[in-house]
């Protein structure tokens, strides 16, 4: 139900599960990514999981990724996670830049970047592998702290 990646997909046991949860917690440890997962307020229910990962501390730059369950898209949850994931890239990991990426045919995605205040900066051609084995491009999205600061004078609400 939740569009994932191939590890999470193909797990099988038990074992297998605890494996992904200590490479998560191992992420956080190290500071080389961060796994943040939303859950509803009124059922305790997972909706979806804001990842903050490819960290690179030298400028400091991170990448955000979100994945939601199909059941709840158009609600609004995602754009609450994807403000409060880059407040905590910008405020608390003291980031310079959040990068986003999306596949050109992955329309909501791109929707939800613009509307949370990042900027497209880029395209690349034949970038991302189909399942069929076509390519696809990527579109590149960016944030800066200047972009961010201006975004919470401009959106206070949000932040």
């Amino acid at each position: 139900r939740i569009a994932v990646p191939e590890r999470w997909v193909t797990m099988k046991s038990e074992h297998e599960a605890e494996a992904l949860v200590r490479d998560f917690i191992t992420g956080w440890i190290t500071r080389k990514s961060f796994w943040l997962s939303m859950w509803s307020r009124e059922n305790d229910v997972l909706l979806g999981h804001v990842p903050l990962f490819s960290v690179d501390w030298r400028v400091p730059r991170i990448e955000i990724g979100y994945l939601l369950d199909k059941e709840h898209t158009g609600k609004g949850y995602m754009t609450e996670g994807v403000y409060a994931c880059t407040k905590f890239a910008f405020e608390h990991l003291h980031m310079k830049k959040l990068l986003l990426y999306c596949r050109e045919d992955n329309l909501a995605s791109a929707r939800l970047a613009e509307r949370t205040g990042f900027t497209r900066e880029g395209f690349q051609r034949d970038h991302i592998p189909c399942g069929d084995g076509t390519l696809t491009g990527r579109v590149s999205y960016g944030m800066t702290r200047a972009d961010y600061e201006q975004l919470v004078r401009e959106r206070p609400e949000h932040f």
